[in-house]
């Protein structure tokens, strides 16, 4: 018998934590998942080792924050999702948010982290909170950036890279999880810097490839993603290919169709190799109009 997922989410109690409680629930409840709530409270009040005279007594104070921060998160999560300890595992650590998310996502063994699109201090309609950002940039597997919207359906794009195959699979997931349909997505880039590497595999040369090449582009791209996408479990997956510039693509399929999640793929790193993420997959983070799902390829 196959141990049962585990679903790691975070909140600094502000309302988008409350969407991603709301989120990471209902996951847990569908998948029969192990649910951890995490919050971590910033250690201002760490001692110091230059100036030990400043020193508050660190030990106690510390203990009555995250005690006070415990009982908060309880009170949030009963509101938001209606679930009390021991349905949950809460997880309040003493940290910068961020990092500890990161630490114990690795140490819980989480198989999904979900973290809200903005946090505490975080204007509305703004790019992706920091905290959440960094997250997601560090984090060794997927994540889950929600964000509010009544949009339906599943959109996964992918560049047939092995990064960005995941995606196909995770997105054909996801829709038969909301008994939806799954768009599959590819965007042709016609840059000028791959003019020549795109072209020279249909015999162009490194002149910008004529209707002709790129129609056969645009061919082949719809039967790869035919193919990719009933492999990842779509065999009746929506097939869409355009040209374009991808981050533009992506954001604009997602708002025309209002799709109520986009599924992207980048390369998983651990350690000190945990950097970017591709600059695609970070914009589409940042700025997409409805959640976001980032699955990494296994290192």
């Amino acid at each position: 018998m196959s141990e049962a997922p585990r679903i790691l989410v975070a909140t600094d109690l502000s309302e988008g934590s409350d969407i991603a409680i709301r989120r990471a629930a209902a996951l847990a409840r569908g998948r029969g998942a192990a649910l951890a709530v995490c919050h971590a409270v910033p250690n201002a009040l760490r001692a110091s080792v230059l100036f030990p005279q400043l020193n508050l007594p660190v030990p106690t104070s510390a203990e009555m924050l995250e005690s006070r921060a415990a009982a908060a998160v309880v009170e949030q999560v009963a509101r938001v999702a209606g679930l009390e300890p021991p349905a949950y595992e809460l997880l309040v650590v003493e940290g910068s948010p961020d990092a500890a998310v990161v630490e114990l996502a690795d140490s819980w063994k989480a198989d999904l982290v979900v973290v809200g699109a903005s946090g505490r201090s975080a204007p509305a309609r703004l790019l992706l909170g920091s905290v959440a950002e960094r997250i997601v940039r560090h984090a060794s597997g997927p994540v889950l950036v929600v964000r509010p919207g009544s949009g339906s359906g599943v959109l996964a794009a992918t560049d047939f890279s092995d990064p960005s195959l995941p995606a196909l699979s995770a997105g054909a997931k996801e829709a038969s999880e909301a008994g939806s349909r799954l768009v599959a997505m590819h965007v042709v880039e016609l840059k000028p810097s791959e003019f020549a590497e795109a072209a020279a595999a249909f015999g162009a040369g490194s002149i910008p490839p004529s209707r002709e090449v790129i129609e056969r582009m645009h061919a082949l791209a719809v039967d790869s993603l035919t193919v990719a996408s009933a492999t990842a479990g779509a065999p009746d997956a929506e097939i869409v290919v355009v040209e374009g510039f991808a981050t533009t693509a992506i954001l604009e399929a997602a708002t025309r169709r209002e799709v109520g999640l986009v599924v992207i793929g980048t390369k998983g790193k651990t350690g000190l190799s945990r950097l970017l993420l591709g600059s695609v997959a970070e914009s589409v983070v940042r700025t997409a109009p409805c959640s976001v799902l980032v699955v990494r390829e296994s290192s």
